[in-house]
């Protein structure tokens, strides 16, 4: 079975899920599973298998649900124990490079689509990517990829939609500088801040 990571878990499912409901558990797992991937893979180390976290997350998930005393607290609490998992597994100085996708960083950058596909290009975007701190890897991706907004970053990560707009701008310029090279700073910064940038396709929704 596979969930749309933009899909919401209802609050009935969860109900159901917390209350013992196995198949409203296997579905809140479904439906939890992208967010799960995304917080592993900027926290764990790039040597751990990632298919067996995630496993492990999924055992400790079906164990714990019944103790979930706030629905409204599920992602968070999804969140401590993906982290737990992950921080458990040792750390690493580089990350998983499966955390780098293409589509995560075309919003940012103002070359040709025919330069997208090349192989230089890709690898360029993978080390830019690698160089980033594991929370600015998480944010940037639960934010493109897992499509949470402003609001739902900061209930998740426990702060201000002020402070995750601070947090994403910083983000944002840290990947920005790493694939900014010699004359390509300006249109780098430009693909960023101009207005219609924001309506070139969906993965580019998630930089807005």
């Amino acid at each position: 079975m596979s969930a749309n990571p933009h899909s919401s878990l209802s609050h009935e499912t969860l109900l159901a899920a917390i209350d013992g409901d196995r198949r409203a558990q296997e579905l809140a797992w479904e439906q939890s599973r992208g967010l799960v991937r995304t917080i592993l893979r900027a926290h764990a180390p790039r040597d751990v298998e990632l298919d067996d976290l995630v496993q492990d997350v999924a055992v400790r998930f079906v164990g714990a649900l019944s103790d979930l005393r706030d629905p409204a607290a599920y992602r968070s609490w999804l969140r401590s124990i993906a982290l737990h998992v992950a921080r458990s597994s040792g750390r690493a100085r580089t990350r998983d490079r499966n955390l780098r996708s293409l589509s995560c960083v075309e919003p940012i950058d103002a070359r040709s689509e025919s330069e997208h596909e090349s192989i230089e290009w890709r690898e360029e975007i993978a080390a830019a990517l690698e160089a980033l701190t594991a929370d600015e890897q998480e944010l940037l991706t639960l934010r493109s990829q897992q499509g949470l907004s402003q609001r739902e970053l900061g209930e998740l990560l426990g702060c201000s939609e002020r402070a995750i707009e601070s947090r994403l701008a910083r983000a944002r310029r840290a990947l920005r500088a790493r694939l900014a090279g010699p004359g390509r700073t300006e249109a780098a910064g430009n693909e960023i801040d101009t207005p219609d940038s924001h309506t070139r396709g969906s993965h580019t929704r998630g930089w807005a």
